[in-house]
């Protein structure tokens, strides 16, 4: 097991032990090529390790860490959601929360965010527009900082990442569609799961590889 890591310019991890608060997400490093890309990365594995770590959906219990208004115009500016389906988030009269947005049947049609790959889609999007600003970034590690048995160098527990997980297999999402729940989870890392939820369609998430459970 190793710290959360960055990229160096060969690609290859480097720990990362030049951030004050223990993660790269937060600050960044001149030494890492491309940091808005590795902060992304890095966000998707926080709220991969939280749902292991605690045995709890992140989404769920931070229902409240952004402001969602915002969030549904970025959606709607990356074309991730319709007029139509803006209008219907904006006609709630009750407080809208992350879960009546990535966990419901106006995004997800078929299965409301609780397939395996719609989860990865959700999660994919979070952690895209959370990276975005070290405020954003800080509420995240804010978040899952002070977990039960913070006790690795000041480092969450959380954000330390198996190396194994970094690993890119390359699986094309048609042989995805095709694994079960217990082959995905077996062979797909982080970085494929990353990988596979930026490049997935709504529509194509929205499919039902058997409901994730924690």
């Amino acid at each position: 097991m190793q710290p959360v890591r960055g990229i160096e310019q060969h690609g290859r991890p480097q720990t990362a032990t030049d951030s004050p608060v223990g993660c790269l997400f937060v600050r960044g490093s001149e030494r890492i090529r491309n940091v808005s890309g590795a902060s992304l990365f890095l966000c998707y594995c926080v709220f991969r390790e939280f749902n292991k770590e605690i045995n709890e959906d992140y989404i769920d219990i931070h229902y409240d860490i952004i402001d969602t208004i915002p969030f549904l115009f970025w959606l709607k500016g990356k074309n991730v959601i319709t007029n139509e389906q803006l209008e219907k988030y904006l006609s709630i009269n009750d407080s809208l929360y992350l879960t009546d947005i990535l966990k419901d049947d106006k995004l997800f049609t078929n299965t409301c965010g609780m397939s395996y790959l719609s989860d990865i889609k959700a999660y994919t999007l979070l952690a895209e527009y959370m990276c975005q600003t070290k405020e954003f970034r800080e509420k995240l590690w804010n978040s899952i900082h002070n977990i039960e048995n913070d006790i690795v160098s000041g480092i969450s527990p959380i954000c330390i990442i198996d190396d194994t997980e970094m690993f890119y297999h390359n699986y094309h999402l048609y042989y995805v569609f095709q694994m079960s729940i217990y082959e995905a989870q077996q062979l797909l890392s982080y970085k494929d799961q990353f990988n596979i939820g930026i490049n997935m369609t709504i529509s194509e998430a929205d499919t039902c590889i058997p409901i994730i459970e924690f």
